[in-house]
């Protein structure tokens, strides 16, 4: 939960949105709204843009209609929408930056004034 804190809020507003998106069933098309969210604090935040491309367009991939028909009534939704949410979830989590911050924070709590009780 602390490291959850330490990451900017569009972080923490898409790693909600996925969990609302997989869980507790696979997403259906239009739970996929739910990624403007975090794409909406990206293009609106005060974010360099060479750090935020990629997630910019895996989003922008992720709302985007797939569908051509593999076999019978299953589309190629079904197998790379779930990828893209991992592959996302995947980006934020080993994000440097938000690791960096964490391991700041953490370090400097166990600094202290070396008296133990």
């Amino acid at each position: 939960v602390i490291w959850l804190k330490q990451m900017e809020v569009w972080k923490q507003w898409a790693l909600l949105c996925f969990g609302l998106m997989i869980l507790p069933f696979p997403s259906y098309d239009y739970k996929l709204l739910y990624a403007l969210i975090p794409l909406t604090f990206l293009m609106v935040g005060d974010f360099p843009k060479e750090k935020v491309k990629k997630y910019i367009w895996l989003l922008c991939l992720l709302i985007t209609p797939k569908v051509f028909v593999l076999f019978s009534d299953v589309r190629v939704s079904v197998l790379i929408n779930p990828l893209l949410i991992l592959l996302l979830v995947g980006l934020i989590l080993t994000d440097k930056s938000s690791l960096v911050a964490f391991v700041h924070q953490v370090g400097s709590k166990g600094k202290g004034t070396g008296k133990r009780r």
